[in-house]
């Protein structure tokens, strides 16, 4: 079945956009997430807990004012494509062009984490710290006890998403992950529900 890739907004309940992303569907075990609605799942942490997780710290403290007044995220899917490359120009074009990196969440070393190819933009893996920096195999690895070469079985297993950047080298998302190690850390027994436990 051919992929979609998609840009999405978050926003306030006046409308105002804090935040911009590129996600598609991703699947981790037996479970199927949308990145559109990582954000939140991230968000019902602690402020402690989403900085000592290295999550977006301004846009989970946005989100968690928003419901502390109330209010519900507005999640929007603005454009849609079977190319990722597109997607991530669109991205880039919201982020830059339309709505400035100062009025975002989106924020990195660089003033912005978006996500163009490594091949287009600084070595985000190098300085970022979020769920969405695209990180090597080998620091993959790091963060799951494995060989990059085990990452890439299981890029290769349908059980993480990778992105392929040349003939030999391939990206992964870091909340990709660390949404997999969570996975595999939790495994239900008999009676228990058959679903993983993904973030509370």
């Amino acid at each position: 079945m051919k992929k979609d890739f998609y840009v999405y907004t978050l926003a306030k309940p006046d409308g105002t956009v804090f935040y911009v992303g590129k996600g598609t569907t991703r699947k981790v075990g037996d479970k199927v997430f949308d990145r559109i609605d990582d954000h939140e799942k991230e968000a019902r942490f602690s402020l402690s807990e989403i900085k000592r997780r290295r999550f977006n710290y301004e846009k989970c403290k946005t989100i968690q004012d928003i419901w502390a007044q109330g209010g519900q995220v507005l999640k929007q899917k603005v454009y849609t494509t079977g190319v990722e490359l597109n997607a991530y120009i669109y991205e880039w074009i919201l982020i830059h062009l339309i709505y400035g990196i100062d009025h975002l969440t989106n924020k990195s070393k660089y003033g912005i984490n978006y996500s163009l190819p490594e091949t287009d933009t600084p070595d985000h893996s190098k300085t970022s710290t979020s769920s969405e920096e695209m990180i090597s195999l080998a620091k993959a690895g790091k963060i799951l006890g494995v060989s990059s070469a085990t990452v890439l079985n299981i890029i290769k297993a349908g059980k993480l998403p990778g992105y392929r950047i040349a003939s030999e080298a391939w990206r992964v998302r870091r909340g990709d992950v660390e949404a997999y190690l969570e996975a595999i850390r939790y495994k239900p027994h008999v009676q228990e529900t058959s679903h993983l436990y993904y973030g509370k």
